[in-house]
């Protein structure tokens, strides 16, 4: 089963708890958090973000699936 899928007989979403869980996890590890700040930054099209502001925006991102 994958992680994310629409069932198109049921027509319902249908998720994958444990999958969906790991990648969570793996979303809050710091090399990933520090990972997505510096590639914010190197962007350049917004404003400065700090560490701590991409950390909480990661953690919350959490409560989307839960």
């Amino acid at each position: 089963m994958p992680p994310l899928g629409y069932d198109v007989r049921e027509r319902k979403l249908v998720v994958n708890e444990p999958e969906v869980a790991q990648v969570h996890r793996i979303l809050q590890e710091p090399e990933m958090i520090i990972g997505v700040w510096q590639a914010s930054m190197a962007m350049g099209d917004c404003e400065e973000l700090d560490e701590p502001t991409v950390l909480v925006a990661m953690r919350q991102s959490g409560n989307r699936f839960g």
